[in-house]
């Protein structure tokens, strides 16, 4: 299993989520679980995607932790988050791959990216706000 993390500009529905998590990943919804607690594991084999989901404050409104099996997971983490950002017209933030916990890749609806720092206090406090 492998996975990441995004976190998404608005808080869609989980019906909408969950179709464009379908879209994004290629794979049946039916095979995909949404949780909003990771104590809340999926009890299907057939799942192929677990997205765990958080509400939180800020720019961005919804954390989701992606957990993959090895065999769905087609795409990296970027052109994956490119395809949800454009179904949902939203924004989000994923990892830059860089050491610093406060900066992170903004991809945006037309699949563009931008490198963004967030503020520090307030992401110890679990919200998301840009530095402008």
């Amino acid at each position: 299993m492998s996975g990441f993390d995004l976190i998404l500009e608005k808080n869609p529905t989980k019906s909408q989520l969950k179709s464009a998590l379908s879209k994004s990943f290629d794979i049946k919804e039916e095979n995909i679980y949404l949780s909003e607690d990771i104590e809340d594991f999926p009890s299907s084999d057939d799942n192929e995607l677990w997205c765990v989901t958080y509400e939180k404050e800020g720019d961005f409104l919804l954390l989701c932790n992606f957990f993959i099996g090895e065999e769905s997971q087609k795409n990296p983490p970027n052109i994956i988050t490119k395809k949800i950002c454009h179904m949902l017209d939203s924004k989000a933030l994923i990892d830059d791959g860089r050491i610093n916990p406060y900066t992170w890749l903004m991809v945006l609806p037309d699949g563009s990216e931008k490198l963004i720092k967030l503020d520090p206090d307030e992401m110890n406090n679990e919200r998301y706000f840009i530095v402008k």
